[in-house]
C-alpha cells in the first residue's frame, strides 16, 4: 500500500506541476489528481491502495485476536479499530471517485473519513501494542508508531484549522495556483504542508506492521467433496469457534496461519512513556535556542550589526554559568516537587525570553532577551540530566536524541517561516505554544521515580515504616555492622550489654531531623509499567560505588563520607561524620570528570566556531550577489546540515559507543582548521560544504551523548556525587560555547573581517 500511494502522489504531483495545474510549493494532495490525465491515475491508485489497506487491517485484526486472550479490553478495542479502519479505506475510495473540483462536499466528507478515522485507528493500535506483546513489535517499533500517530493527529488538526482560514481559492487558470500575493497564502501553505506530513505519517505507520507480518504464511487447503451433499461453508467468527465447530480436525478453506506461540515470552511493559517524555523535553528545551542561533545573521542584520553575528550565539550561552549554578543550589533537594518547581521555572524563562526577543527595540535589548532564552536551555539541560540519574542510564539517549531533533525542527522552522515571508517576531511568537508540550511531557507523560526510601526497602526486604529506614542521605548500619559496633562500644566500658532498640530508634529520629527529607516523594503511578518503568535509586545498576547496600538493610552515605567513617555511639545510635565542605566536594568531583569535561569543552569550541562563524564567511562576493535561494540562505542551510548530523549522532548511543572520546575531539579540531582556511581562500564549493557540515554535527553530537553516558555509568563515581559531576561536565559545555563565540568575534573583527 505504501508503494502504491507513494508512486501515486509522486506521479500525479509531477504531472500536475508540469501542466501548471497546481503550485509547486506543497499543493493539496487531492488537487494534484483533480484534472485529467492525472485524475485517472489518482483514482486507480487510491482504489488499489484501499483494497490492500482492507487486507492489512484485517490481518492486523486477526494477529491481535491471537495474542489478546489474556488482556481485558483489548478485544473490544481491536474490533472498534477494525470498524474504523474499514471506514477510512472506504473514505479513500470516495476521495478518489469524487474530485474536489467536481463534488467538493462529498470529497471533503471522504477526506474526513480517511484522516479522522485513520488518526483514531493509529492511536488505538498504539494502545493495543503497549498493552500486549505482539511478535515483532519491539520497543523501538512501538515508539516509532507512537510518534507517527502523534504527528498524524497534530497534522490533521493543523490542516483542518488552517484550511478554514485560507479563504477561497484564487481565481484564474489552474485548479490551485497560489503565490505569496494571494490572500490566505500563509494559511494555505501551512495547511497543505500539514496534509503532506499527515499522509507521510500514515504510510510509515502501516509500514511498521512489516515486522509482525513477516513470519506469517498463507495456507490454502483443498478438500475433495464426496457425495451429493456439499459441506456448508460458514464464515468463522473466531479461531476458537471455528475449531470447536469442526471438531479440531479441519481448518477453513483459506485461513491465515497462526504464529507459533509456544515459545512466546510473557508480555513485558517497556518504558515507552519515559522515552517519549525525555525526547519531547529535550526537543522543546533546545527549540528556542536553535531558532535563535539559526536567526543569528538575520537578527544582527536587522539592527545593522552584521559584524556582530557572533554576539548572538555568545549571548545564547552567556548566562549558562548562572543557570547551571542556580540548578546546583537545588541539588540537595531530590524530591519530585523540587524537580517540578525547576521545570516550571524553566518554562517561565522560555516564555519571558521569547516574548522579550520578539519585541526588542534595539540590538542590546535583543541580546539581553537572547541571554534569557539561552539560560532556559542551559538550566533545563542541567535539571533533566540530573533527574536522569534516577532512571536507567540508557534513557540519556532519548534526551540527547530529542535535543538533536530540536536542531532539525528549529532550523527547518526558521527556514520555512523565512520562505513564507514571516518576520523574526512572528517566528518567535509562534514558537511559544510548544512550551505546553514541554510541561505536558514532564507532568503527564513521564512516569516519575518512586520514593527512594521505598525503592530501597523493596530491594532489601525492609518495611518502609521501619524506623531504621531513613532518608537517602542518611546511613543505616546492617545487622552485622550494628552488632559489631555495639559490642565494641560496650566492651570499651568493661561491661557487655544488649543494645536498646528503643534508644537507637530515638537517637536516629533526632539525627534524622538534621537530614534532607526531600526523598519522601509521592509513589509514582505504575500505569501498567511497574516492572520496566520503575526508576532506579542512584547506584542500583551502576556497579560498585562508595555507596553499598547489605542484603538485609538499605545503606546510604552522606556526601563526602565513607562507610568506615560512620560509627555507632555508646547509646546504640549513629555518630554522623562531619559534612564535607562544598569546595572540597566540588574539587574532588572535578578531579573525577576533568578529562571528559575537557573533551566536550574543546569539541564545543571547535564546532561553534565552525557553525556559528566560519559558515557565515564561506561565500564569495559574487556568490552573495546571486539571486538564488541556496546562496541567499546558505547560513541557515549549513546550520540545518549541522543539526542533521547532531541528531543522527545523538540518537546513535544504542548502535555505537565511543569510549575514546578524545578521538572525536582531534577530528573536530582538524575540521576547524579546514573551515578557517576555506574562509580565507574560498576553495571549497557550497555543495561540498553541506556534507562537511553534517560531519561536524556528527562529531559534536557523538561527543555529547558518549560523554554523558560515561558519567552516568562510571563505576568510580559515587552515586551521591553523580548529579554534581553531571553539572560540572555541563559547565564544560557552557565554557566551550562561550570560548567559541568569543573566537568568532575575534576572527570576524581581525583576519576574517573582509572575508
Amino acid at each position: 500500500m505504501g508503494f502504491v500511494l507513494a508512486t501515486c502522489f509522486t506521479v500525479t504531483y509531477a504531472v500536475a506541476v508540469a501542466k501548471s495545474d497546481v503550485s509547486a510549493l506543497f499543493p493539496y494532495i487531492s488537487d494534484t489528481g483533480a484534472e485529467p490525465p492525472q485524475s485517472c491515475i489518482f483514482t486507480l491508485c487510491l482504489n488499489i491502495a484501499s483494497f490492500i489497506g482492507i487486507i492489512i487491517i484485517y490481518i492486523r485484526y486477526r494477529i491481535v485476536i491471537d495474542y489478546s486472550r489474556d488482556y481485558d479490553g483489548v478485544r473490544t478495542l481491536n474490533f472498534r479499530s477494525l470498524f474504523l479502519g474499514y471506514i477510512a479505506m472506504f473514505g479513500m475510495m470516495v476521495v478518489g471517485a469524487f474530485q474536489d473540483t467536481a463534488v467538493l462536499t462529498v470529497h471533503l466528507i471522504g477526506a474526513g473519513m480517511v484522516f479522522g478515522c485513520g488518526c483514531i485507528y493509529a492511536i488505538i493500535h498504539c494502545v493495543i501494542s503497549r498493552r500486549m506483546g505482539v511478535a515483532g513489535n519491539i520497543l523501538l517499533v512501538r515508539q516509532v508508531c507512537a510518534i507517527l500517530s502523534a504527528c498524524a493527529l497534530v497534522s490533521c488538526v493543523s490542516a483542518a484549522a488552517f484550511a478554514y482560514f485560507e479563504g477561497d481559492r484564487p481565481s484564474g487558470s489552474g485548479t490551485a495556483i497560489w503565490d505569496q500575493g494571494t490572500k490566505g497564502f500563509t494559511a494555505h501553505v501551512v495547511s497543505t504542508f500539514s496534509e503532506w506530513i499527515m499522509g507521510t505519517a500514515f504510510l510509515m505507520f502501516f509500514m511498521t506492521f512489516h515486522r509482525e507480518f513477516k513470519p506469517l504464511t498463507l495456507d490454502v487447503l483443498v478438500k475433495s467433496i464426496e457425495g451429493p451433499h456439499h459441506a456448508e461453508l460458514k464464515p468463522d467468527s473466531t479461531y476458537e469457534d471455528d475449531q470447536l465447530e469442526r471438531g479440531g480436525e479441519q481448518m477453513s478453506d483459506v485461513e491465515l496461519a497462526r504464529p507459533d506461540q509456544s515459545n512466546r515470552p510473557p508480555p513485558t511493559h517497556r518504558p515507552w512513556r519515559n522515552w517519549t517524555a525525555f525526547f519531547l523535553m529535550g526537543m522543546i528545551n533546545n527549540l528556542g535556542y536553535v531558532i535563535v542561533n539559526a536567526a543569528a545573521k538575520s537578527i544582527a542584520d536587522s539592527f545593522d550589526e552584521d559584524n556582530l553575528i557572533g554576539a548572538v550565539p555568545w549571548a545564547n550561552v552567556a548566562f549558562g554559568f548562572v543557570a547551571r549554578g542556580l540548578n546546583g543550589a537545588f541539588m540537595k533537594h531530590t524530591s519530585r516537587r523540587s524537580y517540578a518547581a525547576r521545570v516550571w521555572l524553566n518554562a517561565a524563562f522560555m516564555v519571558v525570553g521569547l516574548i522579550a526577543l520578539a519585541f526588542a527595540p534595539s540590538f542590546g535589548l535583543a541580546l539581553a532577551a537572547i541571554c534569557v532564552v539561552g539560560m532556559s536551555s542551559s538550566f533545563g539541560e542541567s535539571v533533566i540530566l540530573g533527574y536522569l540519574r534516577f532512571f536507567k542510564s540508557e534513557l540519556v539517549n532519548s534526551w540527547s536524541s530529542g535535543t538533536g531533533f530540536a536542531g532539525i525542527a528549529g532550523t527547518l522552522t526558521y527556514i520555512l517561516f523565512s520562505y513564507l515571508g514571516l518576520s523574526n517576531r512572528d517566528t518567535f511568537l509562534i514558537t511559544l505554544p510548544s512550551i505546553l508540550i514541554y510541561l505536558g511531557a514532564f507532568f503527564f507523560v513521564l512516569v516519575p521515580p518512586s520514593k527512594l526510601a521505598s525503592t530501597l526497602s523493596e530491594s532489601s526486604n525492609v518495611e518502609p515504616s521501619d524506623p531504621t529506614m531513613t532518608a537517602p542521605d542518611a546511613i543505616v548500619p546492617s545487622a552485622s555492622s550494628t552488632s559489631t559496633a555495639s559490642s565494641a562500644s560496650t566492651s570499651s566500658a568493661g561491661t557487655k550489654r544488649k543494645p536498646s532498640r528503643r534508644k537507637r530508634t530515638s537517637k536516629n529520629s533526632e539525627k534524622q531531623q538534621l537530614l534532607d527529607d526531600d526523598a519522601r516523594q509521592s509513589d509514582s503511578d505504575d500505569d501498567g509499567d511497574a516492572d520496566a518503568d520503575e526508576p532506579l535509586a542512584p547506584g542500583r545498576d551502576r556497579g560498585a560505588s562508595h555507596t553499598s547496600y547489605s542484603s538485609t538493610t538499605a545503606t546510604g552515605i552522606l556526601p563526602g563520607a565513607s562507610a568506615q567513617s560512620v560509627n555507632a555511639d555508646p547509646d546504640g545510635g549513629l555518630s554522623l561524620p562531619p559534612r564535607e565542605t562544598w569546595f572540597a566536594q566540588y574539587w574532588r568531583c572535578t578531579k573525577m570528570v576533568w578529562f571528559v569535561s575537557l573533551q566536550l569543552l574543546l569539541v564545543y569550541v571547535f564546532e561553534y566556531v565552525i557553525s556559528g562563524g566560519a559558515a557565515a564567511k564561506v561565500l564569495t562576493k559574487a556568490d552573495q550577489d546571486r539571486d538564488n535561494f541556496w546562496y541567499a540562505n546558505s547560513y541557515a542551510i549549513l546550520g540545518f546540515c549541522y543539526q542533521v548530523g547532531v541528531f543522527i549522532s545523538r540518537s546513535s548511543l544504542q548502535v555505537v559507543k565511543f569510549p575514546r572520546v578524545e578521538i572525536l575531539t582531534v577530528l573536530q579540531g582538524l575540521n576547524l582548521i579546514i573551515w578557517v582556511v576555506d574562509d580565507v581562500y574560498k576553495f571549497i564549493p557550497l555543495w561540498a560544504l553541506l556534507p562537511m557540515m553534517i560531519f561536524v554535527g556528527l562529531l559534536g553530537g557523538a561527543s555529547y551523548v558518549n560523554v554523558f553516558h560515561l558519567v552516568l555509568t562510571d563505576e568510580n563515581i559515587p552515586n551521591e556525587d553523580r548529579e554534581l559531576c553531571i553539572n560540572l561536565v555541563a559547565f564544560g559545555i557552557t565554557i566551550g560555547i562561550t570560548l567559541g563565540c568569543s573566537l568568532i568575534l575575534i576572527f570576524d573583527n581581525t583576519f576574517l573581517s573582509n572575508a
